[in-house]
């Protein structure tokens, strides 16, 4: 195995929260797409759990909360105003290069 840190996990990671317990700070979620991560989940005879989605999210920083929803411009990252203009120029740019790569062959595309 080769490991990029001094730790095994890669990008799962907990973190302790006193005195409630652990979060989970690395990867979480698996997607619909991912066929290969839910054929080992199943292989592991582990389960998933459907994500909270509905409603608006929250965003608290710098002793500011604000909320917002995922049809904003930056869709699922907080409209932070300091960093607004570009979080929504990036998104834009990841989704214009993310249309040009097949989901079922993405080693195809350039």
């Amino acid at each position: 195995m080769l490991e990029a840190r001094g730790r095994r996990g890669g990008r799962v990671l907990n973190h302790e929260v006193k005195p409630e317990g652990v979060i989970e700070v690395g990867g979480a979620w698996v997607g619909p797409t991912q066929d290969r991560v839910h054929a080992l989940l199943s292989d592991l005879g582990l389960e998933t759990y459907a994500q909270h989605v509905a409603g608006n999210r929250l965003y608290k920083f710098d002793g500011t909360t604000m909320t917002f929803t995922e049809d904003g411009p930056t869709g699922s990252a907080p409209p932070d105003p300091v960093v607004l203009s570009e979080t929504a120029s990036t998104g834009s740019l990841l989704n214009e290069m993310a249309a040009s790569v097949p989901v079922d062959a993405p080693w195809t595309a350039p």
